[in-house]
């Protein structure tokens, strides 16, 4: 994978989880800011409602106490019953004064029910919220002391509203991210070609000198580290070729040096051939003997200081030379 597409991908995906996690972040808690106003709202209905029916059944106490409850109930409702609230109200045996119809209709009795059991005169008032049906909804109650032996006011507050407000801009944040990461994606893959465009360049210069052609270099005058980069390569490049040319020098001298040093060693090796087979070959007197012997004897020695000298060139190349200055320092003294 080539390192544009890294960059693309990379950016994409920190992009994607950066937006994802707060977008989610940012819904959840305008969701639950409005979910707690809602509960906020509950709560203060119902401790209205609790207030309005100890104050209507307090008017009405002496007229018994069924019809007292009854009476209050009828009375308040209207005043409680509204922006779809609905209440209902039970005896501790069970038995319920108003709201049975609409529980049973609904199918909240059993959650009511669970709620009110739930209450106990230490702890006289509670709230729930359940997803029932494909709706939401918040189930209040509180334990009342002003009838005899207690009795348990609820109210049902719909809060379907709310959580299909969040399930609508959650998708349309959906639809919103999507676009985005399209139109950004597309946006991030030509400015990651873009910004590694010099880089490519230099790798395709790379694949061009290493096919032999050392003259070329690059032309990026850019102060960036990229630009930093292509001058390092120049740089390299030129040493390299000038390495090259030094090798070639050097291989060009060892060459010429080559065929000097055969060609030296040719022209005492034919003498001494040559008199050898003199003396093998011809009957020649002492005096032309001694000569012969001579030559070869000299010509070798040619020989000897020639392999001298090629043993000290071989050792020159393997020891470094040290290079020793003396200074001799002379004090005349006058008396």
């Amino acid at each position: 994978m080539r390192f544009a597409d890294k960059l693309f991908l990379a950016i994409t995906v920190l992009l994607t989880v950066m937006f994802s996690v707060f977008g989610i972040w940012m819904l959840d808690s305008d969701f639950s800011r409005l979910l707690n106003k809602e509960i906020e709202q509950g709560n203060s209905e119902s401790r209205m409602f609790h207030f309005l029916f100890e104050m209507g059944y307090q008017s009405v106490e002496e007229f018994g106490e069924e019809y007292a409850v009854s009476r209050t109930l009828n009375s308040i409702a209207d005043s409680v019953e509204r922006e779809g609230s609905h209440m209902f109200a039970a005896g501790t045996d069970g038995s319920y004064f108003y709201g049975e119809e609409y529980l049973n209709a609904m199918g909240f009795r059993e959650e009511a029910e669970e709620l009110m059991g739930s209450l106990s005169r230490s702890e006289n008032y509670g709230y729930c919220v359940r997803q029932i049906g494909g709706g939401s909804y918040m189930f209040t109650a509180a334990v009342s002391e002003a009838v005899p032996g207690g009795i348990c006011l609820g109210m049902c507050r719909e809060l379907t509203a709310i959580y299909d407000d969040r399930d609508s801009v959650l998708a349309r944040y959906r639809i919103a991210l999507v676009c985005l990461l399209f139109v950004g994606g597309i946006s991030i893959y030509l400015l990651s070609r873009y910004i590694t465009r010099p880089i490519t360049s230099l790798d395709k210069l790379a694949g061009r000198i290493a096919a032999g052609n050392y003259e070329l270099r690059s032309h990026n005058k850019s102060s960036d580290e990229i630009g930093e980069l292509a001058r390092n390569f120049n740089r390299m490049a030129d040493r390299l070729v000038e390495e090259m040319r030094v090798k070639e020098l050097e291989a060009k001298q060892k060459e010429d040096f080559t065929a000097a040093f055969a060609h030296e060693l040719k022209t005492p090796l034919t003498s001494i051939m040559g008199y050898a087979d003199m003396l093998n070959s011809m009957k020649l007197t002492e005096e032309e003997c001694h000569e012969a012997y001579f030559y070869i004897f000299s010509q070798g020695k040619r020989l000897e200081s020639l392999s001298h000298k090629l043993l000290e060139l071989v050792s020159m190349d393997k020891n470094p030379i040290v290079f020793k200055l003396f200074i001799r320092i002379l004090v005349f003294s006058t008396k």
